[in-house]
């Protein structure tokens, strides 16, 4: 399935992406709640929701839906309850600290890492208005997230498809020269990462990435990577493309650490890191761009299976 947000009315409404319709989630069954994170909360309306697409998948249930070409506004498929972001690209750790003029430490092969970010500056596709003190080196980070469906405690890295819902595009907005300094405290990111990120622009649930999961290509690690392309432009232009099937730490390695005495919760989502050549910090390093984002410019993240995240930064002061 393929799920999307979007506003009417001033409130969220959630629903189904059906050919060029969006199809409201209480048009296709009275007992399903108009949100997409109630679905996710509620094991019973995901139960719901699944026999009701595949009504319509066989032909026994036909609705209208509302046509995207009519401008919707949409919004990131659902907003986080909490959300994590991982460390988990060799090739990005690498050329990130190395740019703080730092080796990849022997602890990164050791486990997973990851660090909590501000669910509540998540936004959507569409115009994302940032503060003048973040503007001198502002980043884009190319990641994908996925977000829990299932309660789960000491989970095992095989096991990480059963307990995800689905899977979207998160852009994860840095203030590099921030990020920089603060770094130097060993608290890990706070404030350089915090101001804004964006998601979507629709939410995939895991089903339809049965053709795209590989086992893991990294010798020493354990379960699936998503063997999906992406592609970047700014302003038009692409300036970057490659493949997220290079992941070192897996994301069941990511929940099986997090969930090591800890329980996780439908809703909770978690960040892959930035993908090797997905930020411009990596593309700086290697002389393939040649300045940091400036007030609106267009970013374009570009997902096989997934679509295309679409920003353009505005400076708000």
């Amino acid at each position: 399935m393929r799920l999307l947000t979007w506003e009417d009315s001033g409130e969220e409404v959630s629903g189904l992406l059906w050919g060029a319709e969006a199809i409201p989630f209480t048009d296709l069954h009275s007992q399903l709640p108009s949100r997409l994170i109630d679905v996710v909360l509620n094991p019973d309306s995901q139960a719901i929701l699944r026999e009701q697409f595949a009504n319509l998948k066989s032909g026994k249930l036909y609705k209208k839906g509302i046509p995207i070409i009519q401008g919707l506004k949409i919004l990131p498929p659902l907003k986080p309850l909490t959300l994590r972001d991982a460390y988990t690209f060799r090739e990005h750790v690498r050329r990130a600290r190395a740019s703080r003029g730092q080796d990849v430490p022997p602890e990164y092969d050791m486990f997973p890492v990851y660090y909590y970010s501000n669910p509540l500056t998540v936004l959507g596709p569409g115009d994302l208005h940032i503060a003048s003190p973040f503007w001198d080196e502002l980043d884009f980070e190319l990641e994908l997230a996925i977000v829990i469906g299932k309660e789960c405690r000491d989970l095992q890295p095989t096991d990480f498809t059963d307990v995800v819902f689905g899977v979207t595009i998160w852009n994860d907005f840095t203030a590099r020269h921030i990020q920089r300094r603060e770094m130097k405290m060993n608290m890990g990111p706070h404030h350089g990462k915090e101001f804004a990120s964006s998601m979507g622009p629709i939410l995939v649930t895991m089903d339809e990435f049965e053709p795209y999961l590989i086992d893991t290509l990294e010798p020493g690690h354990t379960g699936k990577v998503f063997n999906l392309n992406f592609r970047i432009f700014i302003n038009g232009n692409k300036v970057s493309e490659g493949t997220f099937r290079n992941q070192t730490w897996t994301f069941g390695e990511v929940l099986a650490r997090a969930s090591q005495g800890v329980t996780l919760y439908p809703g909770e989502v978690f960040g892959s890191g930035t993908v090797g050549l997905g930020c411009l910090v990596e593309l700086r390093q290697e002389g393939l761009y040649d300045r940091w984002l400036q007030p609106d410019d267009e970013i374009i993240l570009e997902v096989e299976n997934i679509g295309r995240l679409r920003n353009i930064v505005r400076k708000l002061d």
